[in-house]
């Protein structure tokens, strides 16, 4: 760039190349490490091998099978073959499903609640409502999958949603009568999911 010495361009140029380094060892240790499913493993190995940055993101976002020219270009996608095709179908156990049906039937009430009576909320409480519909629906989701993070997940969130339907039903005087019984189901819930624990994969 004008006004920029030799040694100026060079400094910015290394830069930019330990930048690229530091990239591919992030990729490399993330592939190498365990952490990463084996199921998600090949599009982490696309992306290390992907040279340039935006192109990452198009293995990220574009159709199956898409890599740039330098790799080959678009990858042919085998037929589905309905005979030797594993279906997705974990297995859950059945107090796992218990326990979702019980906390599907209580998200879908506060959600109701919600819609009946998000006109009289401020937009801080309106997000706020929001946010701990969309993380219970979330949470749940994990739960019939018996993933690990989501024994810990589940019991760090009923306590934060009886801190926040506390600190909502006290702006709302009216709907305080409401707060014994969501204390009562959280407690119901948080020592439900207390014994559910030898359930989940660690």
């Amino acid at each position: 760039a004008y006004g920029q010495t030799t040694a100026d361009i060079i400094a910015v140029l290394n830069f930019a190349l330990t930048l690229e380094y530091l990239e591919r060892e992030f990729y490399t240790l993330g592939v190498s490490s365990g952490v990463i499913p084996g199921a998600d493993l090949a599009i982490f190995q696309q992306i290390k091998e992907t040279p340039k940055f935006w192109d990452k993101w198009k293995v990220v976002f574009y159709p199956p099978g898409w890599r740039p020219i330098e790799l080959g270009g678009q990858m042919s996608i085998p037929p589905v073959n309905r005979a030797t095709t594993q279906k997705y179908n974990p297995v859950v156990p059945p107090a796992l499903n218990y326990y979702a049906l019980f906390q599907y039937t209580l998200i879908t009430a506060g959600a109701l609640a919600f819609f009946l009576t998000q006109s009289k909320l401020s937009t801080t409480h309106q997000l706020v409502s929001a946010g701990l519909i969309m993380t219970a629906v979330i949470v749940n989701g994990a739960i019939l999958e018996a993933r690990g993070w989501a024994w810990v997940g589940e019991l760090f969130r009923l306590c934060i949603t009886l801190g926040a339907l506390y600190g909502l039903l006290q702006a709302s005087p009216q709907f305080m009568l409401w707060f014994p019984i969501s204390a009562g189901l959280s407690a119901i819930a948080l020592l439900w999911m207390l014994s559910l624990k030898a359930h989940f994969k660690w």
